[in-house]
């Protein structure tokens, strides 16, 4: 049994990282990082079911930004300039909120936010292709099945 599930895990491993990502051409969109409730809002309406291949986060230039896939932190410096981090200084100074009751971002952390033209890209397969990957992963054992079963017919009548 442990040499099923060890072979089982063999084949799956590699099948899911090597394979199934190219069954079909993956759906890319592009949000904008907008303004909402306070804060920023990150990424759109994507149905919760869809398979998310890879985010990113990059500016109007091409250059992405690898730190901020994962939220936004600020750094003070003792010259007065903040530093939004993994993306550079905000050309506006972001006044400190502690001992004042905050809720959501301020509009000075927005507008330096804003002043960096931050968006994400969003690669992702749709939740509709889901039995089509289903039928091409059910379809790729049954073949790989066949052929160790063959294979295994063959080397019994052999010896």
């Amino acid at each position: 049994m442990a040499v099923t599930i060890a072979g089982f895990a063999a084949v799956r491993g590699p099948f899911n990282l090597y394979v199934r990502p190219h069954f079909a051409a993956a759906m890319h969109t592009v949000f904008a990082f907008t303004p909402a409730g306070g804060g920023l809002r990150i990424g759109g309406n994507l149905n919760p079911g869809n398979w998310t291949i890879s985010t990113t986060v990059e500016n109007a230039a091409g250059k992405v930004f690898p730190n901020l896939t994962h939220g936004f932190d600020f750094q003070s410096s003792a010259n007065g300039s903040t530093t939004l981090v993994g993306a550079g200084v905000c050309p506006n100074k972001i006044v400190s909120l502690s001992g004042r009751k905050h809720t959501g971002m301020s509009k000075a952390a927005i507008q330096c936010i804003n002043s960096f033209h931050l968006h994400e890209l969003v690669s992702y397969q749709p939740i509709s292709k889901y039995w089509s990957f289903q039928s091409y992963e059910l379809a790729s054992y049954a073949t790989l099945s066949l052929i160790l079963g063959t294979f295994s017919v063959w080397w019994i009548r052999r010896r």
